[in-house]
């Protein structure tokens, strides 16, 4: 960062003395701080770009780097040597290797492959596997070609995951045979077979495992291909730097899955900016970002190619054979920079995991968090559960952006419970319920200017009517989020929630992210979710739900020192009028509390998906809370 921040002075003109004014005029002069950053982060193309971007004030068409020329697998793939650019780990402690040779052959047989099944630039290809290497081979190869490129975990089921490819009409399928959780294994055949024969456009199906029986009609081995391929050259497509190359998924639970098309190139180049310059990921370092094929952080770990990173997988689950299996997985692998999810880090304090001594994780610099708002104390089980002296980064874009908004940065403190600043290139503002600015005020997180990872549109949208609703109607010309957010005095940033999943009784605004570390700390509590259940008049009563630890009863006592610690540390609005206990807590398979959907059944309505949820059947300990209205 101070690296990039010196040769920024120098094409500025000026001073930039430290990341605020860094930032500053990255938004000020985007044409020259994009041009600098191609240059400072290598980006691979044969033909050169004519314009940086044609108008920097339309943020939703917005077109990049035209006249360039390029396949983003040259940038991807810099690096060919005997060194491991992939480490593969099972929950049962096995682990596999590619080398950078290793990987650059494989995606060079599988891209020659789908070339002789006639894929050609623009067809969709998708996988159904859990998070293997062969997955990032896949998404290599079908950029090499042009292909466009998603893929799904196998936890949605069958009608989940038809749900969103079928929209794309895909040409050829890669499947996974077989993944584990917690332990148990799971036969993935029937369900692969099951997604393709639902899928009429697909014309061949390729296996990443060896399934049991004859293989069908259209059917070949991953590890046919490869023998078949042995020795072929990495051939890529050079296409514009627009050219879509992956769909990635909004979450489904309230409405049919949305298909969002970006530029894969785009992504490559706005992650690797995070990854170089906000988390000082360096070449030779491995990184670790545990997640599922489902969720958009499947990305951060390809783009780490990039850096010319060790990049580290891991299926399962990460608390399975024991509490701290992924802590000795980064260990064992020297992961540098680390990234897990909140409810992952609050777990830790709850089952009272140790850390490691400093000296099995003496490789590890920085801890990342994303998925939900990281709560100061949070910052804190760090320190105490995974290691004393390691950085800590909230970080907080999304699906829609394939970047972040709001990120690390290695050169200025962390403040618990906040982001540690605004991400270089992205005019990101906190606006009023009137479209006015304002600064260390809670308000809608928005972009006002172009970045070049907004997506392509969404799959099928002809007119771009669902788009432009989607992100533009609230604000006209202005990216809205929906995150409900507020700057702070230090140049970071707070995140407290969904601005959809905001409450505001009595008209006051209450973000549901500034309950959950009140409620969360007590210790009789495992969990909790926080609703609203809307009444006729147009206002709206807090619901809070939790999930007590084995022994706990919500009694009157409980509810009330509860109600008492909000109170006090938030404001008299935020006090939850009903306390309810329930099993279990919905989640997203991208770890995101399912707050709309359950804000949907209290009120009387339905989820159209509970397959794309981890735990679909703790919906069904929501009621239609209704008659509480007429409670006093």
């Amino acid at each position: 960062m101070a690296r990039f921040r010196r040769q920024a002075t120098a094409v500025a003109g000026r001073s930039l003395p430290d990341s605020a004014a860094l930032h500053a005029w990255s938004v000020a002069e985007p044409e020259a701080f994009w041009a600098l950053l191609w240059d400072f982060l290598d980006i691979r193309a044969a033909v050169p770009f004519d314009t940086v971007v044609d108008d920097p004030a339309d943020v939703a068409h917005s077109t990049w780097f035209e006249g360039a020329r390029l396949n983003p697998v040259d940038t991807l793939l810099r690096r060919n040597d005997e060194q491991d650019a992939l480490v593969y780990w099972t929950e049962r402690g096995e682990s596999r290797r590619l080398t950078w040779a290793m990987l650059h052959d494989q995606v060079a047989a599988l891209g020659h492959a789908l070339r002789a099944q006639g894929v050609q630039p623009g067809d969709r290809i998708v996988a159904v596997c859990s998070n293997v290497p062969e997955a990032i081979v896949g998404l290599l190869a079908a950029a090499s070609v042009g292909a466009i490129w998603s893929l799904c975990s196998p936890e949605y089921g069958a009608r989940g995951i038809l749900d969103r490819f079928a929209q794309l009409s895909p040409v050829v399928v890669l499947g996974g045979t077989a993944h584990t959780y917690k332990g148990r294994p799971f036969d993935d055949v029937p369900l692969v077979r099951q997604v393709v024969d639902g899928l009429a456009s697909a014309r061949c199906l390729v296996w990443l495992g060896e399934p049991s029986g004859a293989l069908l009609s259209g059917e070949v081995l991953y590890s046919t291909i490869l023998n078949d391929h042995a020795g072929r050259p990495l051939e890529r497509e050079l296409l514009p730097f627009d050219h879509p190359g992956a769909v990635l998924f909004s979450s489904g639970t309230t409405g049919p899955p949305k298909c969002i098309v970006h530029s894969l190139n785009a992504v490559v180049l706005q992650l690797l900016k995070e990854h170089v310059l906000h988390y000082d990921l360096r070449p030779g370092d491995a990184f670790a970002y545990h997640t599922s094929t489902s969720w958009n952080m499947w990305y951060w770990l390809v783009v780490a190619l990039a850096a010319e990173a060790t990049v580290v997988l891991r299926d399962g689950s990460p608390f399975f054979p024991t509490n701290d299996a992924l802590l000795r997985m980064a260990s064992d692998t020297g992961v540098a920079i680390f990234g897990v999810s909140p409810r992952y880090i609050a777990v830790l304090r709850e089952r009272d995991v140790p850390a490691l001594a400093d000296t099995e994780l003496r490789q590890l610099r920085t801890v990342l968090s994303t998925g939900s708002p990281l709560p100061a104390e949070s910052f804190h089980t760090v320190h105490e559960h995974i290691k004393a002296e390691v950085r800590v980064s909230s970080i907080s874009g999304g699906t829609e952006i394939m970047t972040c908004f709001a990120t690390g940065d290695p050169t200025v403190p962390v403040w618990p419970g906040e982001l540690q600043g605004l991400a270089l290139g992205m005019d990101v503002q906190v606006f009023d319920d009137t479209g006015g600015a304002v600064v260390q005020e809670k308000g809608e997180l928005v972009c006002v200017k172009a970045f070049p990872s907004h997506p392509l549109g969404f799959w099928g949208d002809g007119d771009g009517s669902r788009y432009h609703a989607a992100y533009f109607a609230r604000f006209p010309g202005v990216w809205h989020h929906g995150d409900f957010a507020e700057t702070t005095a230090s140049g970071g940033m707070v995140i407290h929630g969904r601005s959809d999943a905001t409450l505001k009784p009595g008209g006051i605004r209450v973000g549901t992210g500034e309950l959950y570390p009140r409620v969360n700390s007590a210790p009789e509590v495992d969990d909790s979710l926080v609703s609203g259940l809307d009444t006729t008049d147009g206002d709206v009563r807090i619901v809070l739900f939790v999930k007590l630890v084995a022994g706990a009863s919500l009694d009157d006592a409980l509810i009330q020192r509860l109600r008492r610690r909000i109170r006090a540390e938030t404001s008299p609005w935020h006090v939850p009028r009903h306390v309810l206990e329930v099993p279990d807590i919905p989640y997203t398979h991208t770890g995101k509390i399912a707050e709309i959907a359950v804000r949907r059944i209290i009120n009387g309505g339905s989820v159209s998906d509970r397959k794309a949820l981890r735990n679909p059947a703790s919906l069904d300990h929501f009621p239609d809370l209704r008659p509480l209205l007429e409670a006093p």
